[in-house]
């Protein structure tokens, strides 16, 4: 399983969450958001002064590839991403 986000957020959640590190998620950061444009999960709240940042999603990586990438269009709501629809697709 992989996690992607902030550095920090990332670092503070292996770090201080046993439960996590047993699940042995591998903890990525999407810094510059390469990812998050990628997948176009960005999101502009510029307005709100938050900058760039990124949509809920949930992706599928087999060996290093990403196999389903599940954006959700609306916020907060939970569609696309949950384990069920991910679930059906592995």
């Amino acid at each position: 399983m992989v996690y992607f986000g902030h550095s920090i957020v990332c670092s503070c959640c292996c770090k201080y969450s046993l439960s996590v590190c047993y699940l042995q998620l591998s903890f990525i950061a999407d810094g510059n958001g390469t990812l998050t444009a990628s997948l176009d999960a960005s999101v502009d709240f510029s307005g709100a002064h938050f900058g760039t940042r990124t949509t809920r999603f949930a992706a599928i990586v087999d060996d290093g590839k990403v196999t389903h990438a599940n954006v959700e269009s609306n916020p907060g709501v939970m569609e696309a991403s949950d384990a069920a629809t991910i679930l059906k697709q592995l």
